[in-house]
């Protein structure tokens, strides 16, 4: 019993130990400071490294941001409520979450122009581009669902519920350790998990 209580708190030091280690070789510093002009907060920050830019929301634009020269290179405009900006380089194109408008507007990753608007659920939040299903998703607070989108084509494909089979297993036993997007909608995605 002694000699598996000492190798527990044997085991438990070296990894305290090793973490120590391994954070004190991180050095953070400010590289660069930009200035945004206006008084709107900013909600969802996202990064396309592909292109070396940052999109970031504040209220009712997008900030597009050039990360290897360091400076603003434009706006998206007409983006009321703005929350999440999501990106396809693969279609050249990009959507952002517009809450208060309850709409995601389309745009063009290389010329910032908008190609069109579409229909989400109430109140868009958080979106994602999935580059397996090519489908972007909304996930809609007000109304409590999530909104698919076609990234190709830019069409929606339909707003729907998750079901409680999906919702069923408490968060702090489940992992998901990946999403497989059914290809018939409206079905709503099957999670696969794992206790």
């Amino acid at each position: 019993m002694y000699k598996i209580i000492k190798l527990s708190f044997l085991s438990i030091f070296i990894a305290i130990f090793s973490a120590a280690a391994f954070c004190s070789g991180v050095n953070y510093s400010v590289r660069s400071k930009i200035s945004l002009a206006g008084t709107q907060g900013w909600d969802y920050l996202t990064d396309d490294p592909a292109a070396a830019r940052l999109y970031v929301s504040r209220g009712d634009h997008v900030v597009v941001i050039d990360t290897a020269k360091d400076s603003v290179i434009g706006e998206i405009t007409g983006t009321t409520g703005v929350h999440g900006i999501a990106v396809a380089d693969e279609f050249n194109t990009g959507f952002t979450s517009n809450g208060k408008s309850n709409t995601v507007t389309i745009f063009d990753l290389k010329t910032l122009k908008v190609k069109g608007e579409v229909k989400a659920g109430e109140n868009p939040d958080a979106i994602i581009y999935d580059g397996f299903s090519k489908k972007v998703f909304t996930f809609n607070g007000k109304s409590k669902d999530s909104t698919v989108i076609d990234a190709g084509t830019g069409k929606v494909l339909g707003t729907k519920y998750p079901s409680a089979e999906n919702l069923s297993m408490p968060a702090r036993t489940a992992r998901v350790r990946f999403m497989s997007i059914s290809k018939t909608l409206p079905k709503w995605p099957r999670l696969t998990r794992y206790v």
